[in-house]
């Protein structure tokens, strides 16, 4: 029994940092959104820009997709040309 719980320590322990690494790439992902949400409405080109030189977008499991992505999608294809969007129903 020893020998069961010297192995689940590290399993655990795993798991533990797999679940930190989560939670810190969630919070770059949402800090990284926020700024270029901020940058774009600052920058009436940049938006214009970073859109135009994607001639086509395509967006899978939109159903995912929250309010900031979205508003970042609009801002990059605000007439919806060359965006595709998947989602389940």
């Amino acid at each position: 029994m020893e020998t069961a719980q010297l192995l689940d320590s590290p399993l655990e322990l795993l798991d533990r940092r797999a679940g930190e690494i989560k939670l810190v790439a969630e919070r770059a992902e949402a800090l990284l959104l926020g700024r270029i949400e901020q940058a774009l409405p600052g920058d009436p080109g940049l938006a214009g820009e970073i859109g135009g030189s994607f001639d086509h977008v395509l967006v899978d499991e939109y159903q995912d997709t929250n309010r900031l992505q979205s508003s970042i999608l609009l801002a990059l294809k605000p007439d919806g040309r060359g965006l595709t969007v998947v989602g389940d129903d």
